[in-house]
């Protein structure tokens, strides 16, 4: 977990994401993805770190920040493919 404390900026700075690959020793982002449910900040932040973004759109409304794919509600996640062998 990145708290506040550790970035002096936030998102939708690339800076929260960058800190946390480079903490997990992550340095290819091919198969990185951030999931959040707010468009202008957690999926611009996905974007602007060069990372892949799974929306939460609860009431599936127009992108103003464009996903990398999208859900509705956080269970559905494990219905997608790239998650196929992971536990929730």
């Amino acid at each position: 977990i990145v708290g506040r404390e550790e970035c002096r900026d936030k998102k939708p700075s690339p800076e929260p994401i960058e800190y946390a690959l480079k903490q997990l020793g992550i340095v290819s982002k091919e198969n990185v993805y951030m999931v959040g449910d707010r468009q202008n900040i957690d999926i611009r932040a996905a974007i602007n770190a060069g990372i892949n973004s799974i929306l939460i759109n609860k009431n599936l409304d127009k992108q103003e920040a464009l996903p990398t794919l999208q859900v509705e509600k956080f269970k559905d996640l494990k219905t997608l493919k790239i998650f196929q062998n992971c536990r929730f």
